[in-house]
């Protein structure tokens, strides 16, 4: 109640008059202050969002001319109170484009994570293109697979990289989380970033171990830092929360890395009333869907019942990614003209199938921004995770629309895309119906009608020749000494011992280097050149004494 009364009496100081006689570093510096003091945005204080109401106008004309540090503390005030408009978010992604370069890491990489956030939302997204000359030279910098959303992170990529020795720890996670949420970076930039969060891996918190397993997923990259995660996970399972696991759970199922074992320790820390109460523990549930596929003898009631409690908030959040009704029209309207009428948005064991043809069991899936990066054009995490349950089920009769090639088709172009993979699958089932019919009839095999069909297999030249040259390769690397130890293979728990010892050792000498906020972080190649200056600097010192 105390805090409440300090907040009214604040906001009541900061009239439109008082707000307007700021200069522009004391307003980003008191909208900071303020979102720091009202807390999060699950529980805002009305007060204190009345503040920010007032300040929008100033906000919008003063971007165009604003500071990057200026910039940095409103976009960082804006996300936290979770307010400002989309045409405020647009002007404020202009202007970041524009100073991206003198930006500081810290400011750089929060702004490249509320970016992200706020365009995997749909608050950031342009409904003009930009004018190329307003930018001048950094248009033709950029990569020929930008788009209007993501040329603030296409321009970013060059100061993360020249900086990213000077990224702290959280920094290295906002930056990831950034470039996930906007399904965006290059392979350059991914390597640059899963590398620096290898040499911190050992010391990332409970939070930001579980936001980067939920960025690597997405964008299916950093296969080799899970390993290693998952020994953080289970060291410090008791800080996670509810939503942090079962992020973790589906980044794991993601990159095929699901472990049983695993699975029922982390499950065991999941209360059913915390799963059925946040949405936003909804990635359970394809998580023990792909559980389920991989070790269906794993506690089957358990798992169904976790499936229920998160089945719900798993659809709507399906429903939230859906596509839009013009081309679920466009699509329903396509198969009425082919003759094979489909149901949309149809519900396949959970899992969001946006057109289904019911006469041949067959999916129609939409692969749009939100579950496509824009650079390589692959699936994200989520589309895998559906795809891969879905062609299970349909034995592999699953089409991908891309809804922008879609868009460009006629609707002759559109029947034919869908008639050719349609009636071929129609034609499989009415061949398996006839060849079901002839075997009923009482014929007669002959006995040489069996090995007949084993010839028609055609075998590898020289497959005995190849294989006895393998199998002497084997032998001599044995002999030699340089065959794997079989207790040292990766995965083993030799290998995990070894692993989980040698990060201790790194958390030990990152510790002096990663926490004062004065000192940029050292990557390990540098520490060992700072031990010398160090030395040699002590050194000095005793010869003067």
């Amino acid at each position: 109640m105390k805090q409440t009364n300090m907040i009214e009496a604040i906001a009541s100081q900061f009239s439109v008059e008082a707000l307007a006689g700021l200069t522009d570093r004391d307003l980003a510096q008191v909208l900071a202050s303020l979102a720091a003091l009202c807390g999060s945005r699950e529980y805002p204080y009305r007060e204190g969002a009345a503040v920010f109401h007032r300040a929008e106008p100033l906000i919008v004309e003063r971007v165009p001319a604003m500071d990057h540090g200026s910039l940095s503390r409103i976009v960082f005030a804006l996300n936290a109170h979770g307010l400002g408009s989309e045409g405020l978010y647009r002007l404020l992604l202009d202007r970041s484009l524009e100073v991206v370069s003198a930006m500081s890491p810290r400011q750089l990489s929060n702004n490249l994570r509320v970016f992200g956030e706020q365009i995997c939302n749909g608050n950031a997204r342009r409904k003009d293109a930009f004018m190329a000359e307003r930018h001048g030279r950094q248009m033709n910098t950029l990569p020929a697979s930008s788009t209007d959303e993501t040329w603030f992170f296409d321009a970013a990529e060059a100061t993360v990289v020249r900086k990213i020795r000077e990224f702290k720890s959280l920094d290295v996670v906002e930056t990831i989380v950034g470039y996930a949420y906007a399904r965006t970076g290059s392979m350059q930039l991914w390597a640059v970033l899963v590398e620096a969060a290898n040499h911190r891996v050992a010391i990332f918190n409970a939070e930001q171990a579980s936001m980067l397993c939920w960025a690597f997923a997405v964008v299916r990259t950093g296969g080799k830092l899970f390993p290693q995660l998952q020994v953080t996970a289970l060291e410090r399972l008791n800080q996670f929360s509810a939503f942090g696991l079962t992020n973790m759970l589906w980044a794991f199922a993601v990159m095929k890395k699901l472990d049983p074992d695993f699975c029922e320790t982390i499950l065991g820390v999941l209360t059913p009333e915390v799963v059925s109460s946040d949405s936003r523990c909804a990635l359970l549930f394809p998580t023990l869907r792909e559980l389920q596929a991989l070790h269906p003898d794993f506690d089957p009631a358990g798992t169904e019942r976790y499936l229920q409690y998160c089945r719900s908030h798993f659809w709507n959040l399906q429903l939230s990614a859906a596509p839009g009704d013009d081309l679920m029209t466009s699509l329903s309207d396509t198969l009425t003209t082919i003759d094979r009428p489909g149901v949309g948005r149809y519900d396949f064991d959970g899992f969001l199938v946006d057109m289904w043809v019911p006469g041949i069991r067959a999916a129609i899936l939409v692969s749009s921004r939100a579950n496509m990066q824009a650079r390589s054009q692959t699936p994200t995490g989520d589309a895998i995770l559906r795809h891969r349950h879905i062609v299970r089920g349909t034995k592999g009769r699953v089409i991908h629309v891309w809804d922008q090639e879609w868009n460009e088709m006629d609707a002759e172009q559109r029947a034919t895309f869908l008639r050719e993979r349609l009636d071929r699958w129609s034609e499989e089932d009415e061949s398996k119906e006839e060849g079901v019919v002839v075997g009923e009839a009482p014929t007669e095999t002959p006995p040489a009608s069996q090995p007949a069909l084993s010839a028609t297999v055609e075998r590898i030249p020289d497959e005995v020749d190849l294989l006895k040259k393998l199998q002497g390769r084997m032998k001599e690397e044995a002999e030699a000494g340089n065959a794997l130890t079989p207790g040292l293979c990766a995965g083993s728990p030799q290998e995990m011992m070894r692993s989980l010892r040698r990060q201790r050792r790194a958390a030990k000498r990152w510790k002096e280097i990663d926490t004062p906020e004065d000192e940029p972080a050292k990557l390990p190649w540098e520490t060992r050149m700072w031990v010398k200056e160090r030395k040699a600097r002590h050194a000095d010192r005793e010869e003067i004494k």
